[in-house]
C-alpha cells in the first residue's frame, strides 16, 4: 500500500491552557478528495494553519511526501507543494486579476534577478509561458473576462474563485480549501466538471460538499476524529440528514 501524501499523527495544539486540537489523526492519499465538516470552533481552520506552518503543533507529527514539515516556515511548506485558501479572502485588492494569479507562479519561476534585469531570452520565454497558463486558469474558472480588472472590484463569489485559481497557480500537490463556497449564491456555486489531475484536494466546509472519496464529521468537543472510519460514517449520515444528494452536489466547488 503506498504511503499517504499527507500523514498527521496525534497532532495537538494548545494556546496557553486552551486545547484547540487534541490528538488529531488524518491521512490523505495522492489523487484523493476529502471533506472535513464540523461546527464552529471544532478546529478545522486550526488544522489547516498547523499543516501550512502558521502554527507549530504542540505535539504530534506531520509528514508530507515522507518528510516531516512540522515547524517549517509557511513559504517553505508552500514550496514543498502545499497550497491553501482562507476563510476570509486574502487577495491583493489593488492588483489586477491577472497579476494576483501571476503572483502565485513566482514560487516556481526558474529565472532569477539577473535575467529580469538584463531581459535575457530565458526571462521572456518563461514570462510568456506563465501568462499563457494564467489565462488558461482564468478561463477554466470563468474569470477571463475580468483579466485586467482590479480584483477588489469583483463580486464576493468571483473573489472566492480567484483565490482558488491563485492557489492552483503554485502547482500544489495538496490543496486545502477552507470554506470555499461560504457566502456564495447558488449561481456562484455552479460546479465545473473539469478537475485538477495529479492533485490531492482537502476541503473544509460547513456542509457545502461535493462528491468526494471520504467525508469526516469532526466535533472537537466530542473527541471526534475524521481519520477514523466511524467518523466518516457519522459524517455521511449527518450530510444526508440535512440535505439530499443533489443539494450537496450543487453547493460545492469543482476545480481544474
Amino acid at each position: 500500500m503506498p504511503s499517504p501524501l499527507l500523514d498527521l499523527r496525534q497532532c495537538t495544539i494548545r494556546f496557553g491552557g486552551l486545547t484547540a486540537v487534541s490528538a488529531f489523526d488524518l491521512q490523505i492519499g495522492a489523487d484523493e478528495l476529502i471533506g472535513l465538516i464540523g461546527p464552529n470552533g471544532a478546529g478545522k481552520t486550526t488544522i489547516f494553519n498547523v499543516v501550512t506552518g502558521v502554527y507549530r503543533p504542540t505535539s504530534g507529527t506531520i509528514i508530507f511526501e515522507n518528510k516531516p514539515i512540522a515547524g517549517l516556515r509557511p513559504n517553505t511548506i508552500a514550496r514543498r507543494g502545499v497550497a491553501r485558501t482562507f476563510q476570509n479572502i486574502r487577495l491583493f485588492p489593488t492588483l489586477t486579476v491577472f497579476d494576483n494569479v501571476r503572483a502565485g507562479f513566482n514560487l516556481r519561476l526558474r529565472h532569477g534577478l539577473a535575467h529580469a534585469l538584463w531581459r535575457m531570452g530565458t526571462f521572456y520565454r518563461e514570462e510568456n509561458e506563465v501568462a499563457r497558463q494564467v489565462d488558461e486558469l482564468l478561463e477554466i474558472f470563468d474569470l477571463g473576462k475580468f483579466r485586467d480588472a482590479l480584483c477588489g472590484s469583483l463580486s464576493y463569489g468571483d473573489q472566492r474563485r480567484l483565490e482558488i485559481v491563485r492557489a492552483l497557480a503554485t502547482r500544489p500537490k495538496l490543496l486545502l480549501l477552507d470554506e470555499p463556497a461560504a457566502g456564495m449564491n447558488p449561481r456562484e456555486k455552479e460546479i465545473s466538471d473539469r478537475r485538477p489531475t495529479g492533485r490531492a484536494r482537502h476541503e473544509s466546509s460547513h456542509g457545502n460538499l461535493s462528491a468526494r472519496n471520504r467525508t469526516g464529521l469532526w466535533n472537537q468537543n466530542r473527541g471526534g476524529n475524521p481519520g477514523a472510519s466511524a467518523g466518516e460514517s457519522e459524517g455521511h449520515r449527518s450530510i444526508s440528514g440535512r440535505r439530499n444528494e443533489e443539494s450537496v452536489r450543487s453547493t460545492c466547488f469543482g476545480f481544474s
